[in-house]
Parts: structure tokens; C-alpha cells; sequence
């Protein structure tokens, strides 16, 4: 990640350079036609966390301006052919458009609903799901919940070995090791799973069997570390992540629901590649 102490983040970067603000140094010229600091920054958002080690060092940023400069030549002759009438080009230069569309909209969409204020009020929805607190997990999955129910009165006798109970009855995969999940954050398991271990107390039994898409599960929770005290500065990146991830899936999906979408599955499984 860019540190901010170094170079701007290259969206800055790109909202200074529409301003005119910054980055309007002529690096060098093809033809007359000026390349700036802002078409090598500009060149260099693809490359992730390579960016600012690329743009900082004097050898791979002038490696990056040679590209350009290749890239401008080329495109240049490409234009004096009428590479860029011809239906190929045309089809390519419409998807890279809604392409750069998409991610061009969806990013000005979510940044303008992840201010402070919007993180805050997000947090504070569900502090806990931010919370730093594990659990380590044992449970037995049954087939039934008759069965579950048999095993869970085995497992809430005094002294009984849980360990020993999964082994003898659990179908899932974790029974050869006494039903061990581990240690495990909120966000890990399904849900009803994790609802139920997060409600129940260190050393105990989950009152009753759990029933997920796997089965029926007995679970014990072994032990708890960390806490459900969470503090919005401590979490705050999570959070902005979290509410962005959110905002995406639901503007797609809304998206979605308003445009007449209609997929020919058989078309789709006639494909051949």
C-alpha cells in the first residue's frame, strides 16, 4: 500500500491532475505532445503496491516513461493505418469504455457514501462485528437432530471426555481430531454457527444442537481470548473496507433489479471454447 507520507495515492493523484492543480511537469515530448508527471502516475495505478517504488526510483521510472513513449509511437501509426476503424478496434475501445465506466462510477458512488461520518455510523450498527474477541471451538455433527439431541446429553454429563464423544459420533471431517476447530473470529463460520458459539460461555456446552447446511452440530467452547471492546480508531480501516464491500454489492444489485437483464441459457450452454 502507498504510504501517505510518500506520494499522493494516485486517486488523489488523478482528481488533482482533473483539477490542473498538480503534476504538470513535461517529463517528455513526442512529437510536441507533452508526457507529464501526471500520465506517469496515471500509467502506474495498475501496478498496485509496485507503484510508488516504480514512480521513487530512478531507474524503473524511467523505464515506465520509455513505455509511454513507445506506446505513443505506436498508437500513433496505428492511427495513420486505420487500425482504429476497423470493427475489432471499435469492439475492444467499447468495452474498455464500460469498463473504465464501471469502476469510474462505482468508486466516485461508494467514496462519496465513506466519509468519517458514514464509517461512524456504520460502526456503531454492530461494534462487535469489528471486535478483535476468538473463540477455539469443539462440536459433533450428527445427521439428525434426534441424534444431535442424544449426543448432546452425553456431552453435557459432569467430566464427560467431548473429545472422546466426537470421535465416536461426529460425520464431519474434524471428528478424528475430537471435533477441534480452533481458534475463530466473527465473519469465520455460517452464521448460525457463530451465533450460537459467541452466545455461549467458556468451558460450556451449547444448550441445544445447532442445525446448519452441514448438519447438526454439538458444540463446546474451550476457550475465549481478546474482547468484544472495540474502539472505532483502533478498527477504523476494517470498517471503511467493510461498509465499501457492502455499498458495491448493493449498488450492483440495485443496478441490476432496474435494467432488463435477460440471459439465454440455451445459448449459454451451447458455448464452445
Amino acid at each position: 500500500m502507498i504510504r501517505a507520507s510518500a506520494l499522493p495515492c494516485l486517486g488523489g493523484l488523478l482528481m488533482a491532475l482533473a483539477s490542473g492543480a498538480a503534476f504538470a511537469k513535461t517529463l517528455a515530448t513526442v512529437d510536441g505532445a507533452p508526457l507529464t508527471e501526471a500520465d506517469l502516475a496515471a500509467a502506474s495505478e495498475g501496478l498496485g503496491p509496485r507503484a510508488e517504488l516504480m514512480l521513487r526510483n530512478p531507474k524503473t521510472r524511467r523505464q515506465l516513461i520509455e513505455h509511454l513513449i513507445d506506446t505513443k509511437v505506436l498508437a500513433k501509426a496505428g492511427e495513420a493505418a486505420g487500425v482504429d476503424k476497423s470493427p475489432e478496434f471499435q469492439a475492444k475501445l467499447a468495452e474498455a469504455k464500460a469498463q473504465l465506466l464501471a469502476t469510474a462510477y462505482q468508486k466516485a458512488y461508494v467514496a462519496e457514501r465513506t466519509k468519517d461520518a458514514d464509517v461512524e455510523a456504520f460502526f456503531k450498527k454492530d461494534p462487535t462485528r469489528f471486535s478483535k474477541k476468538e473463540l477455539r471451538a469443539s462440536h459433533i455433527i450428527l445427521e439428525s437432530e434426534a441424534k444431535a439431541k442424544a449426543v448432546l446429553a452425553e456431552a453435557q454429563k459432569p467430566g464427560v471426555d467431548f473429545e472422546a464423544l466426537a470421535k465416536q459420533h461426529s460425520t464431519g471431517p474434524s471428528g478424528a481430531k475430537g471435533g477441534d476447530l480452533g481458534y475463530f473470529s466473527r465473519g469465520r463460520m455460517v452464521p448460525e454457527f457463530e451465533a450460537a458459539a459467541f452466545a455461549t460461555p467458556q468451558g460450556s456446552v451449547h444448550p441445544v444442537p445447532v442445525q446448519t447446511s452441514f448438519g447438526w452440530h454439538v458444540l463446546k467452547v474451550v476457550d475465549v481470548r481478546g474482547s468484544d471492546d472495540v474502539k472505532l480508531a483502533d478498527v477504523k480501516a476494517d470498517v471503511k473496507e467493510a461498509l465499501e464491500a457492502e455499498l458495491k454489492a448493493s449498488l450492483v444489485q440495485e443496478l441490476r433489479t432496474k435494467a432488463k437483464v435477460a440471459i439465454d441459457e440455451a445459448a449459454m450452454k451451447s458455448v464452445s471454447f
